[in-house]
């Protein structure tokens, strides 16, 4: 398989995002603010969009992170969704692409079986960001979200 000029951009952008966000920047420091602080004592993460792909990279064995959540989800592979091992909640839009959402989430579901997914078939992709549109959100979705994480930081993974 020969890789095009947007696959060589996006593998770039990725390993920056990964080196940025995963265990040479921002976990460590996200490990001393909570090893400083008594009161921290669980961590999540959530992301959207590209966002998404980090949260399921940062949802690996050995995490430091007690759940992860994400949205509208983008760049999705089954190779990283076999490797989650923490709780995640999924919240794909309308706009995001059946089949391999369906495949992705299948995966995800067996290799994390408190993980939550529920498809938002009547807003489109960006709803929870950058789309957002408050007359179009109907009240209950966000509870989602904040109910999956208060259930998984209290009651455990």
């Amino acid at each position: 398989m020969s890789h095009t000029n947007l696959d060589i951009e996006i593998d770039k952008i990725l390993l920056f995002l990964h080196f940025r966000l995963g265990d040479r920047f921002t976990i460590p420091k996200l490990k001393k603010i909570q090893h400083a602080d008594s009161a921290i004592s669980r961590l999540g993460y959530r992301g959207f969009l590209l966002g998404g792909k980090i949260a399921t990279l940062l949802s690996r064995e050995g995490s430091i992170f007690k759940a992860s959540a994400q949205a509208h989800p983008s760049m999705l592979d089954v190779k990283d969704a076999e490797k989650v091992r923490i709780p995640m909640c999924v919240l794909p839009s309308m706009d995001e692409v059946i089949e391999p959402m369906e495949e992705w989430l299948k995966v995800l579901h067996a290799a994390s079986p408190k993980s939550y997914s529920e498809t938002f078939g009547d807003q489109v992709h960006g709803w929870v960001t950058s789309r957002y549109q408050l007359p179009l959100i109907i009240p209950l979705k966000f509870p989602s979200l904040a109910l999956f994480l208060k259930i998984r930081f209290e009651w455990g993974s």
